[in-house]
């Protein structure tokens, strides 16, 4: 059984409703903790082999609060433990009305994606690609749907793992 950690960050809340959607739907099936980036420390990670990472997409890059937790890691720190990671991003058409963001999550990419090459480096293994789930607007809300994707999303990668 895998002993999973949901680690998040959050600025209007989002993220840490997806983290908290993803948690609730596993419960019982899977020994889970839920933590915010600035309740944990690296060394928490030891007892994790399954991690499930997410921060808001803020200038094509996760928050800063999950940027220095990730540097805090020692090196190899994160050897066989799987994990898989998620963002939140704006929804197509709300890119539109925000031209600098939509040319830069096209050109630089989106929070996950950064999350995943720094766990990888760390000696993660990546088991699915980055998940972005959208919001209406800068601070949102979530886009209807997104809870109940995000929880369909989590229960299959964990199937499949």
């Amino acid at each position: 059984m895998y002993n999973i950690l949901i680690l998040y960050d959050s600025i209007f809340g989002n993220t840490e409703k997806l983290a908290k959607a993803m948690s609730k739907s596993l419960e019982g099936s899977y020994q889970v903790e839920l933590r915010s980036v600035d309740e944990v420390f690296p060394e928490r990670l030891d007892d994790t082999n399954f991690l499930i990472v997410g921060s808001p997409t803020r200038n094509a890059k996760p928050t800063g609060g999950l940027v220095e937790f990730l540097k805090k890691i020692p090196s190899q720190g994160l050897n066989g433990v799987k994990f898989v990671t998620f963002d939140c991003r704006l929804a197509k058409p709300e890119l539109k009305k925000h031209f600098i963001y939509l040319s830069l999550s096209w050109f630089l990419g989106y929070a996950g994606d950064k999350i995943s090459k720094k766990l990888a480096l760390l000696g993660g293994i990546k088991v699915a690609p980055n998940e972005g789930f959208y919001v209406n607007g800068i601070e949102g809300p979530l886009k209807n749907g997104e809870l109940e994707r995000a929880e369909k999303w989590v229960k299959s990668i964990l199937a499949q793992a």
